[in-house]
């Protein structure tokens, strides 16, 4: 079901050109970045680009200082810091505006194509909200070589295309990678069908189709789904869509 954004977290998307990256310093990786893109070999430099311009997306969408943000990652599975969920880490801990030797939190999401990366985020700092909050996006290219990609998948991953006047299946996936990450279990080993108890209904699809809060990326489908529960509310939780 879609939230109205009044009652709900303000979350953010921005995309950008991973080539852009060459401008900015690496020094503002961490040492476990450094060492995760070693270990990827030839696309090591795309996930270098990808972290350092989400750096600078964030730092535009939070108006806080890029070299003072760090992007810290945890896997629910193994437990490693070295791939997983991501989180956006101030890390001051006597910024202005925040709780003093409490280094704010906010939850994120990056998805990188070969071209670009697009980064979700949910602007208030976790320990301002009421509640537990994630956030998921993908970024799925429409060019031949992807569409080749994903016609060749198993239809059953796509059960519910038929359903919807877009089925284009560009968008179908990218909607469910971005619900896996904000599920915080990706689409290993299953991938999220997209109409069940957790998912979202026919009506919210045709309603996020298109959504102004998606950045447009050239040759590609953008989405980013929220997960909201409220502390103290019985109802079931709270999810958001957009889509472009």
């Amino acid at each position: 079901m879609n939230i109205d954004a009044e009652i709900f977290p303000v979350s953010q998307y921005d995309a950008a050109a991973l080539v852009l990256a060459r401008e900015l310093p690496d020094t503002w990786l961490t040492r476990a970045e450094q060492e995760r893109a070693a270990s990827l070999g030839a696309s090591g430099a795309r996930f270098v680009a990808g972290r350092l311009l989400a750096r600078q997306l964030a730092s535009t969408m939070l108006q806080l200082p890029a070299e003072e943000l760090t992007i810290q990652t945890s896997c629910a599975t193994c437990s490693s810091t070295l791939h997983g969920t991501p989180e956006l880490v101030l890390t001051r801990s006597d910024a202005p505006g925040f709780v003093k030797y409490q280094a704010p939190r906010w939850a994120m999401s990056v998805s990188r194509s070969e071209t670009h990366v697009l980064v979700g985020l949910v602007t208030t700092p976790r320990q301002q909200l009421d509640g537990r909050v994630s956030i998921g996006v993908d970024l799925t290219s429409t060019d031949t070589k992807g569409e080749s990609t994903l016609r060749a998948l198993d239809v059953s991953f796509f059960e519910e295309e038929g359903l919807w006047s877009v089925p284009t299946r560009a968008q179908w996936w990218a909607m469910k990678e971005a619900l896996g990450k904000a599920r915080g279990t990706g689409i290993v080993p299953t991938v999220p069908n997209i109409f069940d108890p957790g998912g979202f209904t026919p009506a919210d699809i045709n309603r996020a189709h298109v959504s102004p809060a998606m950045p447009s990326v050239p040759g590609h489908v953008s989405c980013g789904v929220v997960l909201y529960e409220k502390s103290g509310e019985l109802e079931l939780e709270r999810r958001q869509l957009f889509l472009k």
